[in-house]
């Protein structure tokens, strides 16, 4: 899992949602901090960017559908 969060200080209430969904036993992560929040600016139409981001990618044991 690829998490991209602003404030890097947020992580663990990240993590206590995340395992909501995966339980305690979580897949492994690669964290970035991807904008400093001083540097969240509105675009011109006067959106900001996201907070966070999240990829990941879900593999099924062959066989078990």
């Amino acid at each position: 899992t690829n998490v991209y969060l602003d404030n890097l200080s947020e992580l663990q209430d990240f993590d206590e949602i995340y395992k909501e969904y995966f339980g305690p036993v979580m897949p492994a992560q690669n964290v970035v901090q991807q904008i400093a929040p001083a540097d969240r600016k509105a675009d011109k139409d006067g959106h900001y960017p996201d907070l966070e981001q999240v990829s990941l990618i879900a593999v099924r044991k062959k066989g078990k559908h």
